[in-house]
């Protein structure tokens, strides 16, 4: 080895582990540490080796006492020399552990694997007759595993515990779930038969607690008080709560109501709960309304419901409603719907031109450009190029602008760049500059 040392060869193994043994041990001069230290900087095999004699040695050092043989044993190793003493002949230095690296991964893994066997090892040892043979102790892993039983255990029977109790608040939830769906049950039914009650009063109060409650139980109790009973603030009750409930088998009831109800209230209150179900069997009774209801009010609920729904089935009584109908606030919620909507519906589209050209409303006229640029149909860019010029209002001006930018379509790159240079709002240019952006990209 020391050859090996002055010239720089390769040491076997069996040299390499007895000096980094030594280097642990603080055994080694001056030059062999100088020596040892190179090798470990320059070799990962070297240092691959001093890491794994590190970890052998602290983990026999943390082995716990139960492990080890009654008779201790270490002292009589030492005192037989069998593996070697505490202290070093020759007058060398005691070493910081009291047996030398190899030393120790011997008896530790004895320790280790064969903990009974260590009694008779050691009954051994004090026979002088029985001789020892001291083998070269395998590697030891690099991360020993030591496995704490009792603890295992422990953790074991806390976790059954815990899942006894999950499993018991589970029963006791389920249990008071089900006492609640049967009180609510018996209270449903309770408030089902006060539905009949000979005081409106009570019929009223009744089909509000329903809507409240939120069943499907109750739809069809609900259904018949609004069509069948005489009261007008028991059906708008009624109306309300079936639109609470949102179930679509309320449908028929409610189409009845808003096509046939004498009462203004009750078509205004059905044609919400249908827009709140937003089934697309309501349209029908919707569409009829809305051309025919002669309310305004009942006509306007009737559009939002029908953008609520956002069926295209609705797109031709919308149109219709639009382009004829005399009310404000009816033509701007029908523009509005066909936004909702979307549908590239042909009739739609025109409908939307007409209106943008020829409606009086000023507002109507906007939401008719919004519709379009939502719709996003290359059918509207004509009527919008050109309202972009002929238009007088600003905000009209403007939302055409939006609209263009929305479809995208290159036709109104050359429009929108002369619209701008004679445009004196300085909003509306930076619309239409978003535009021509948007439509560039």
């Amino acid at each position: 080895m020391n050859d090996n040392i002055e010239s720089g060869g390769q040491e076997s193994q069996e040299e390499m582990e007895e000096l980094l043994s030594q280097y642990l041990d603080e055994e080694l001069d001056d030059e062999k540490v100088a020596y040892v230290r190179d090798r470990l900087a320059s070799s990962p095999e070297w240092q691959e080796a001093l890491e794994e004699m590190q970890a052998t040695v602290h983990a026999i050092r943390a082995l716990p006492h139960e492990a080890t043989p009654e008779h201790e044993l270490w002292p009589d190793i030492a005192k037989r020399g069998a593996i070697g003493g505490g202290a070093w002949a020759g007058g060398r230095k005691r070493s910081w552990w009291p047996l030398s690296v190899p030393q120790l991964i011997a008896a530790g893994l004895a320790a280790l694997v064969i903990p009974v066997a260590g009694l008779r090892l050691a009954s051994a040892l004090r026979d002088d007759s029985v001789p020892v043979v001291v083998r070269e102790a395998p590697r030891a892993p690099r991360a020993p595993v030591v496995v704490d039983v009792g603890r295992i255990a422990e953790q074991a029977r806390r976790a059954a515990e815990q899942a006894v109790r999950s499993a018991e608040r589970a029963r006791e939830r389920a249990e008071r779930t089900r006492d609640r769906n049967r009180d609510r049950s018996s209270t449903l039914r309770a408030m089902i038969v006060l539905l009949k009650d000979e005081d409106a009063r009570v019929r009223t109060q009744a089909a509000r607690t329903l809507g409240e409650f939120e069943s499907a139980q109750a739809v069809e109790a609900l259904g018949q008080a609004l069509t069948r009973d005489r009261v007008a603030s028991v059906r708008r009750v009624a109306a309300w709560a079936l639109g609470e409930i949102e179930s679509a088998r309320a449908i028929p009831a409610l189409t009845t109501a808003i096509t046939r109800d004498t009462d203004t209230e009750v078509r205004k209150q059905s044609a919400w709960a249908m827009g709140q179900i937003e089934s697309s069997r309501a349209v029908e009774g919707l569409g009829t309304a809305l051309v025919r209801d002669a309310q305004s009010e009942v006509r306007t609920m009737a559009a939002w419901a029908m953008g609520q729904i956002e069926s295209a089935a609705a797109v031709p009584a919308l149109a219709k409603a639009l382009v004829d109908d005399r009310n404000t606030t009816v033509r701007r919620m029908a523009a509005w719907a066909m936004g909702q909507i979307e549908s590239g519906n042909a009739i739609g589209i025109e409908a939307l031109a007409t209106a943008l050209r020829r409606d009086s409303d000023r507002e109507t006229r906007e939401k008719a450009a919004w519709a379009m640029g939502q719709i996003e149909s290359p059918l509207a860019v004509d009527v919008l190029i050109e309202r972009l010029t002929r238009e007088r209002n600003i905000e009209v001006r403007k939302q055409c602008a939006w609209a263009l930018g929305q479809i995208e379509d290159p036709r109104a790159l050359d429009a929108l760049s002369e619209a701008i240079q004679r445009e004196q709002n300085a909003d509306v240019r930076r619309m239409m500059l978003w535009a021509i952006g948007k439509i560039g990209n």
